[in-house]
């Protein structure tokens, strides 16, 4: 067998593996828990899945105000059902849209066109890891500017800091995949305005309710604790821009 021959199997090979290797990652991280369908449906609210993935829970009575949860990368979006269920619960029209291969900075641009034909609420966004990214790109790309902007552990490697919007930006002391880099990164590119909670004992998954993360840290508080920490602090800060109105 000559050497291309012979070069040509191993790049095969490789690529092989390396998709092997994606599906098995796309298999794994971001599953929905088996818990996540418990907060479907309640009765202060509806939720129904999309055709193309999106979920969108409607509150019975409506405040008047929408919440966009951009997902993680590879995480699907029933695995924010709880956040999702807990704002729809007080009135908020709750949409996630789900993103191209599970990357919700892929669907951005669609995102944008497609909100403001939701209907006429105004709109708060949250991102969770990659999802913070995506929240403040989106905010970037709308022509009529959300209200405010809350991102949970998303590394921020572009530069927002020009976004003449409040934002609230809430981390975990347990969370390797947001280093102290990535985190001082983040803080660079976002407004000097931003307004900063870090929850003592969090990790990165357990912002959301899904099975596997690869690389995080183990959370030292119970999962739904994280969640109902970040729940309050949200609607605190939601509540307080509202105030200002």
């Amino acid at each position: 067998m000559s050497v291309a021959k012979r070069l040509l199997k191993l790049l095969l090979g490789i690529v092989l593996i390396a998709i092997a290797v994606q599906l098995a990652w796309y298999q794994i991280d971001g599953q929905p828990t088996a818990e996540a369908d418990q907060y479907l449906q309640g009765d202060l609210f509806s939720s129904a899945q999309q055709d193309n993935g999106d979920w969108l829970f409607t509150p019975h009575q409506p405040n008047g105000y929408g919440l966009l949860i951009l997902h993680g990368a590879l995480i699907k979006p029933k695995s924010y059902s709880y956040t999702a269920a807990y704002f729809a619960s007080r009135g908020y029209k709750v949409w996630i849209p789900s993103g191209v291969i599970r990357l919700s900075a892929l669907s951005s641009e669609r995102i944008a066109q497609q909100l403001p034909q939701m209907g006429n609420e105004q709109w708060f966004l949250l991102g969770h890891s990659m999802g913070g990214l995506t929240a403040l790109t989106v905010a970037n790309q709308l022509s009529q500017a959300p209200l405010g902007v809350t991102v949970w552990a998303g590394g921020i490697p572009q530069d927002f800091s020009h976004i003449p919007l409040p934002i609230l930006f809430i981390s975990g002391t347990n969370d390797p995949m947001l280093s102290p880099e990535k985190f001082k990164t983040a803080k660079q590119h976002l407004p000097l305005s931003t307004v900063y909670f870090e929850i003592n004992g969090a990790n990165h998954k357990n912002f959301a309710l899904y099975s596997h993360q690869f690389f995080d840290g183990i959370a030292s508080i119970e999962h739904l604790e994280q969640i109902n920490l970040a729940h309050q602090r949200t609607e605190q800060f939601i509540q307080q821009i509202l105030a200002l109105k």
